[in-house]
């Protein structure tokens, strides 16, 4: 019961390593420095298989000593900087491609605009998407960022297991003078991050926010598909039928397509020949329609982040109480 306890007040760590911050290293500085000189400790085979036989034989009940305080801040130096060099050494890979890209519209015969002298966002967004993907050395950054994502998840494994077991413990050398307990500044920061925000992941274990983690994820969902819809329509729109009057409804758009959708500079169709269309002078780019699913979006996002900020405080009061819950448990004398 005291271990489910636990499992339940220290849960708040999840949101932390799973934020872009907790990615770059933030929990690292969760852990205390211990106090005098730091030495390097000595870490043998010989004494993990005696913790392990030791573990083995004790019942799960039975509390484990923690290691020492030098030991778990060396361990954690250690990893943060191997995964500090794997992020650095990933994202360099993946973005090595992208200072060659240029805003510039290249020659394309598809393209019957010569006043047209930038591309899109959306195929800027294409070329940033090939050259950090399709190339080699992006397909090896990712893998680099792959090995540093386990190592991220087994440092996550292990440190919440060593917060479950401080906080029964109430071991405040290693880990503060409240051990276990809920970080509510960090805690609110990681709040920040955009997969904790579009899923509301902390609110996932905390069953007072369930309706509000239900809401922000629907519209946070249905928001994204509107600007997705939005960012991948817009230049086959404009191709198709921004050579017609900024002013034209879709009764107008009768006289066929415009000449910038096609990629034969010989097939025109009757539009170039009406009133008021202009082929050769550049596309007329009407972005009304777009502005308005923009908007919508927006208000939609707006809903959600007041959900998402006013959440922030009942989750601390949750882990708050659990942590004393899970101390309770933990000091309340076994019976038979």
């Amino acid at each position: 019961m005291s271990n489910h306890a636990a499992k339940k007040a220290t849960q708040w760590l999840t949101t932390i390593y799973f934020s872009e911050l907790g990615f770059l290293g933030l929990p690292y500085f969760m852990i205390s420095v211990p106090e005098g000189p730091i030495k390097f400790p000595r870490f043998s085979f010989e004494g993990w298989f005696n913790r392990i036989r030791r573990r083995w034989s004790q019942s799960s009940d039975s509390p484990t000593p923690l290691p020492s305080a030098v030991r778990i801040y060396w361990s954690y130096s250690i990893v943060f900087f191997i995964r500090g060099i794997l992020n650095t050494v990933g994202f360099a890979l993946i973005l090595s491609e992208t200072p060659n890209i240029s805003s510039e519209v290249p020659y394309n015969p598809r393209l019957y605009d010569p006043d047209r002298k930038s591309m899109s966002p959306t195929e800027v967004l294409e070329l940033y998407g090939d050259a950090t993907v399709s190339t080699a050395a992006s397909r090896a950054g990712w893998w680099v960022l792959l090995a540093s994502l386990i190592i991220h998840f087994i440092s996550y494994t292990h440190h919440k297991r060593l917060l479950e077991r401080a906080l029964l413990q109430a071991d405040t050398e290693t880990f503060g003078p409240n051990p276990g307990e809920i970080w509510p500044r960090l805690y609110t920061l990681c709040h920040l991050g955009l997969f904790n925000f579009v899923l509301d992941f902390p609110s996932w274990t905390v069953p007072s926010t369930q309706e509000g983690r239900w809401l922000c994820t629907f519209v946070n969902v249905l928001a994204g598909l509107v600007i997705v819809f939005t960012v991948f329509v817009t230049q086959p729109f404009e191709s198709a039928w921004g050579c017609y009057p900024s002013k034209s409804s879709v009764e107008d758009l009768q006289y066929g397509l415009c000449p910038a959708f096609f990629s034969n500079e010989a097939a025109f169709q009757p539009v170039c020949d009406q009133p008021g269309v202009r082929c050769g002078e550049g596309i007329i780019r009407d972005r009304a329609v777009f502005r308005h699913a923009v908007a919508i979006a927006q208000s939609l996002l707006s809903v959600s982040v007041a959900v998402y900020i006013l959440s922030i405080q009942e989750k601390v009061s949750y882990y708050r109480l659990a942590a004393a819950l899970a101390k309770a448990v933990a000091s309340k004398p076994k019976t038979e």
